[in-house]
């Protein structure tokens, strides 16, 4: 049957007839034309139709590598596909040239620019409030990235990763781990915007457990030798490594080092132990990317990013490295070994 104000005749007594419109045939060709016109509008919409742009942004060169290992082959069954219908340009740099890494980036006129960390979505908030950004970081509404989890309400959404929440989580899972020792030192990034709340969160855990908190601060890698030498000289017992990209990109060096002094470690992700680590807590960072990668298609898609809930892991990995606790003369008790999802040799 025909519907009122359609483009299909009106059935009437068995037969046909064409009701009669204001502004005549002309008219009624027309809304007739607008409507098919609107499957063809979407198809000119779909992926396939247009290359898009994505600019991707970060600290180290360890998170493009991730990036690229989880977040672009998850774009690409969503149909946003590099090579095809998506281009992409990754960039890399400490503090002091993310300026100049998003000027760059904005050059290119991306449709969207995925960031790895506080301080290089900082950067970029300094130099656009209308290009959609994807964040992967922490506390955004602390930050001042967005109003709310559930509505974000400007040009940035994406994954909050929890990294100063789960930081006391981490000291609590080294004293599991390491029963005994008692007096731990926290390895502490000067100018990380979220150091505050990852020094509260220690500080509340390690009340809790009755432990003594000795923290360290260092302005780059430059100043890890110091500070391993000033450890020492206090006689801290084990590390907690604070959770910020920096030190993500700088685990190898970490781990030696901790190893040189003695010291066992955690470190922010589970792949960390990889690095040589004794533990890595933290969401599974391959779980975090590909969600990335679904908020980056929606906003690809049309979505505004403004209106996107910020989603936080669900997720959790803990590894550990059997080589390095072999080399510190440990053996991690069995209700830990039990909790781990990865184990390095």
């Amino acid at each position: 049957m025909g519907q009122r104000g359609g483009c299909r005749p009106r059935v009437s007594g068995g037969g046909f007839r064409v009701k009669r419109m204001r502004g005549g045939w002309r008219r009624l060709l027309l809304a007739c034309g607008l409507l098919l016109a609107v499957p063809l509008a979407a198809r000119a919409q779909a992926p396939e139709a247009r290359t898009w742009r994505l600019a991707v942004l970060a600290s180290t060169t360890v998170s493009l590598e991730v990036t690229r290992a989880s977040m672009l082959p998850e774009l690409a069954r969503l149909g946003f596909v590099e090579g095809r219908n998506l281009a992409v340009s990754m960039r890399h740099g400490p503090v002091a040239e993310q300026a100049a890494l998003v000027r760059e980036a904005l050059r290119e006129n991306p449709d969207v620019i995925f960031t790895t960390g506080n301080d290089i979505t900082h950067a970029v908030q300094s130099q656009t409030r209308s290009v959609p950004v994807i964040f992967f970081g922490t506390d955004p509404i602390g930050q001042g990235f967005a109003e709310s989890l559930a509505r974000p309400g400007g040009n940035v959404t994406g994954v909050s990763i929890l990294a100063g929440e789960l930081d006391g989580k981490r000291l609590d899972m080294l004293h599991q781990a390491l029963p005994e020792r008692r007096r731990v030192a926290a390895l502490m990034l000067a100018s990380a915007p979220d150091r505050p709340a990852s020094e509260r969160e220690m500080r509340r855990a390690a009340a809790g457990l009755g432990l003594e908190l000795r923290l360290f601060d260092v302005a780059s890698a430059a100043g890890f030798p110091a500070a391993f030498a000033a450890m020492r000289q206090a006689r801290v017992e084990a590390l907690l490594v604070m959770a910020t990209p920096q030190f993500f990109g700088d685990a190898p060096v970490l781990a030696r080092l901790a190893r040189e002094a003695g010291l066992p470690t955690i470190c922010e992700w589970a792949a960390m132990a990889g690095s040589g680590c004794l533990l890595g807590f933290g969401p599974d960072i391959a779980d975090l990317r590909r969600r990335s990668a679904n908020l980056i298609a929606q906003v690809l898609r049309g979505a505004r990013p403004g209106e996107i809930p910020i989603e936080q892991p669900t997720r959790f990995s803990l590894g550990v490295n059997l080589a390095t606790a072999q080399a510190l003369g440990l053996t991690l008790p069995p209700a830990v070994m039990a909790q781990a999802d990865e184990v390095f040799d």
